[in-house]
């Protein structure tokens, strides 16, 4: 299933670039629904390119029947991005802890200024569930869940950001 969402940050495309940047984020920002908090697995930088892993579990709500063909509890990955802070865009690629051969996803984010000063950032990718009977209602959830997150992520930077950037901080 593909999808696409748009999510629109306060700060601008510096200081977002920035705060994906730093080591601290994933696990500051904490879990987000539909997400248990991130714990970064790995971070290096060669250049203008930084590589962090992130290990996520789903937390959120399957389809009914699902959990007969998948065990939520299983529903742990890492999260591979890629972020070129010249080309002000990240590669993502999740890579399924359990269910390998039953669950891909890969996406494109592309960070731009806003006409207001802050930073536009648009995520395109697709995911895709190879669970019998149930497949298409799964990459529904997941997906629906991504988006939500997503936008949770969005609004958590900006608050993380703002109290970095605050006196005394």
């Amino acid at each position: 299933m593909d999808f696409r969402t748009t999510d629109t940050f306060r700060a601008d495309l510096d200081t977002v670039l920035d705060a994906y940047a730093d080591a601290a984020l994933a696990h500051d920002l904490g879990p987000l629904t539909p997400l248990s908090a991130g714990e970064v697995a790995e971070q290096s930088r060669d250049d203008d390119v930084i590589h962090i892993e992130v290990r996520y579990r789903y937390q959120g709500d399957l389809p009914p029947g699902a959990d007969k063909l998948v065990d939520p509890r299983l529903l742990t990955w890492v999260l591979v991005s890629d972020l070129d802070l010249k080309l002000r865009q990240s590669s993502l690629v999740l890579k399924p802890d359990h269910y390998a051969d039953r669950l891909r996803a890969r996406a494109v984010e592309t960070f731009e200024p806003s006409p207001d000063g802050g930073t536009v950032r648009t995520t395109e990718g697709r995911l895709a569930v190879h669970v019998l009977l149930v497949a298409k209602a799964v990459e529904r959830a997941l997906v629906s869940g991504l988006v939500e997150w997503l936008t949770n992520e969005a609004t958590a930077i900006d608050a993380w950001i703002a109290e970095r950037s605050s006196p005394g901080a």
